[in-house]
């Protein structure tokens, strides 16, 4: 994974190195700070939705549905409309 730049003790050196991730979705980025490092100073595209919602779609796909409806989240910050769910808008 990406943590190996945290690793890295120069914050120098560490810049150099440019992430390899453009975009990024899931339900919470606390198991890899570096990535929610690089989604909070708009570094990579960071997208956050319900956990339950993420299996769901999971689900849909490997059983050929057409896909997952839910209004979980909407109007908050999991909301998947432009501007308001996105937390790094690189």
């Amino acid at each position: 994974g990406l943590n190996y730049l945290a690793k890295i003790p120069d914050a120098t050196q560490r810049q150099m190195c440019k992430p390899v991730v453009k975009r990024a979705i899931g339900g919470h980025f606390g198991q890899v700070p570096l990535l929610g490092e690089l989604a909070t100073t708009n570094q990579i595209e960071a997208w956050t939705l319900p956990m339950g919602s993420i299996s769901r779609m999971v689900r849909a796909q490997a059983t050929h549905s057409p896909g997952h409806i839910t209004t979980v989240g909407l109007g908050t910050y999991v909301d998947p409309s432009p501007d308001v769910g996105c937390g790094g808008a690189a």
